[in-house]
């Protein structure tokens, strides 16, 4: 599981309450980042993590020009992370038919250009847009001393590297 999944999945379970399941496989190859369920106000959330440390901004389109796909595009998530036929039928297979499902986006930064409008974007296809800052803000407040492995790291980062200049 990729660092960045496994931080959010912390957050989900230490910040939120949430129960979760990672990296679930469905048809056509395609993967569930995160699937959680809150048990006390039967919240379920998908969640997709896409943040990288190169200079790649989440962005409104698919295309930066006709020819050239683009995977920091809103609309790329959409189509094939969240309403993709696919990823549809492996999340009915797992949780049900019929459920109200919060679909949340994790990046790491928003192109400041287009925040408006991808926010507005997101808006519109109900989508929530989540800086995968909050999770590791989140989790920097849980208990110290935790012996979860994300966590800890999260815990000792902030008190020996990120506050020391």
């Amino acid at each position: 599981m990729e660092p960045e999944v496994k931080i959010v999945d912390r957050y989900f379970q230490e910040c939120k309450n949430f129960f979760t399941m990672t990296n679930r496989r469905v048809k056509g190859n395609k993967e569930i980042d995160l699937l959680a369920f809150n048990p006390k106000t039967n919240e379920v959330s998908h969640v997709e993590v896409s943040v990288l440390f190169r200079a790649l901004k989440l962005r409104e389109t698919i295309y930066r020009d006709n020819s050239n796909r683009s995977r920091d595009g809103l609309n790329y998530f959409l189509e094939r992370k969240f309403d993709h036929p696919d990823i549809k039928e492996g999340i009915s297979k797992i949780l049900g038919q019929d459920l109200k499902i919060k679909r949340i986006l994790v990046v790491s930064e928003i192109d400041e250009q287009e925040e408006e409008i991808i926010r507005e974007t997101a808006r519109g296809s109900d989508l929530e847009i989540m800086l995968i800052g909050k999770c590791i803000e989140g989790l920097k407040e849980v208990k110290s001393g935790s012996r979860v492995d994300v966590v800890r790291t999260i815990e000792l980062m902030s008190k020996y590297c990120i506050n020391k200049k």
